[in-house]
């Protein structure tokens, strides 16, 4: 049988942590993130560097991979993470693959509030109507919609991408509110008391997906920041914060996985909670070494000469005592950058205030609250069991890859009180 018999004949089975080799023979993906950090580099020097070449290279790049209706990507992922076989279709964990819409839209922020020649209106009103399309593929297409049910790092990013979007076309108070239905929905379920990350747990690389919700739990945080209202102290069900995930995540052996996926969290974290007594941040930071810059004149920790650093870095979180706003990365850019977040609904536990209640927000009602509303008559049901798994022995993370209650259920049993007192209204 010929290679690309198989595509359409032989059924096609999912492991975790395995990559099929087809994937090498497309570029798509890698392209687009090269091409989101290019977007996002160039705009902030067009601002920080006052160079206008730069500017045109991030509008270019908008041209080609969005705006531009026969190069660019289609509004849609129908195709997303297609699986073969006699049966091919597209994936609902397609959506993934555009988490980078994050920074791309930072990056248009940053070129409109520089009103930079080469962003013009005209390319503007285009990319506005390549997101709107986009937006409802997301909120109404079976494909679209499906991650946001997802109980892992799938529904992070898609919130994620959901609020950047809105942001976008100007919809603050849909923004807001996916905000807070993140929040107030799946990130509930996602951190026991000890830190642990039960739907990522048990993937073949841990570490890294641990690292990667974190990721896009951090992001949503800042998202929030920049809408004004601070989630960084919001606590799931089990008391836990995303503080707390990352410092359970800093304990770990993480054996033959990279740990250098952990070093932008701990540096939010840092700059977000600032460090302890014990300076453990700073020393997990400081603990990848020093290099040298300046043509060898000068020697810096390894970690400030990323390019992340400059988003995590302190000042770019720190809220000031007179006004609660994060100081400018830039003057010509001040509050605009999703990336520096603005603080002014006074929410911020920094500084003495609590975090939102989400049950003063009832029209972001669930299915996470209340896993029953599907139940039917004969569905055997597991009160005792936190709500994912209520219904069900077994959880999907990924098509065809799960994540069964018997693996997990003694990270449970760490909660105060037992199980069932974690989630009283039962």
């Amino acid at each position: 049988m010929a290679p690309a018999a198989t595509w359409t004949t032989c059924p096609y089975e999912a492991k975790d942590g395995q990559v099929n080799n087809d994937r090498n023979q497309l570029y798509g993906l890698s392209q687009l993130n090269m091409a989101s950090q290019s977007i996002i580099d160039n705009a902030l020097a067009s601002v920080l560097d006052r160079n206008p070449d730069a500017a045109e290279v991030a509008s270019r790049f908008l041209d080609v991979f969005f705006i531009d209706k026969k190069r660019g990507i289609s509004p849609h992922l129908e195709w997303g993470q297609t699986i073969r076989g006699p049966s091919q279709r597209g994936s609902y964990m397609g959506v993934l693959d555009l988490r980078v819409l994050v920074k791309v839209v930072n990056a248009i922020q940053i070129l409109r509030i520089s009103k930079t020649s080469h962003w013009s209106r005209e390319r503007d009103i285009k990319m506005l109507q390549w997101a709107k399309s986009y937006l409802d593929w997301l909120e109404n297409s079976e494909l679209g919609k499906r991650p946001s049910k997802s109980a892992n790092n799938h529904s992070s990013f898609y919130h994620g991408q959901l609020a950047a979007l809105k942001i976008l076309i100007g919809d603050k108070t849909g923004a807001l509110k996916i905000v807070q239905a993140y929040f107030s929905g799946p990130f509930r379920e996602q951190i026991v008391s000890s830190g642990e990350q039960p739907f990522e747990s048990t993937r073949k690389k841990p570490f890294h997906y641990r690292a990667f919700n974190l990721e896009a739990m951090i992001a949503l945080a800042k998202l929030g920041d920049y809408l004004g209202v601070s989630m960084w102290n919001t606590q799931t069900r089990y008391k836990s914060t995303i503080k707390t995930a990352i410092d359970y995540l800093i304990t770990l052996d993480a054996g033959h996985e990279d740990t250098k996926v952990a070093l932008p969290l701990v540096a939010a974290a840092m700059a977000v909670y600032g460090d302890n007594q014990g300076s453990t941040y700073r020393k997990y930071l400081e603990a990848q070494g020093t290099q040298t810059v300046n043509n060898g004149r000068t020697k810096v920790w390894k970690y400030m000469t990323k390019s992340w650093w400059f988003y995590e870095h302190p000042e770019a979180v720190r809220v000031s005592d007179s006004d609660h706003q994060t100081r400018a990365i830039y003057d010509l850019a001040s509050q605009e950058i999703i990336g520096a977040p603005l603080f002014n609904s006074g929410s911020d536990t920094r500084n003495g205030y609590s975090s939102p209640d989400m049950h003063d927000y009832p029209e972001l009602d669930n299915e996470w609250d209340d896993p029953y509303r599907f139940a039917s008559a004969n569905l055997p049901t597991h009160p005792e069991r936190p709500p994912p798994f209520v219904l069900t022995d077994a959880v999907e993370l990924e098509e065809g890859i799960y994540v069964y209650w018997s693996q997990i259920s003694h990270l449970y049993d760490q909660s105060p009180g037992g199980r069932r007192s974690v989630w009283a209204k039962w």
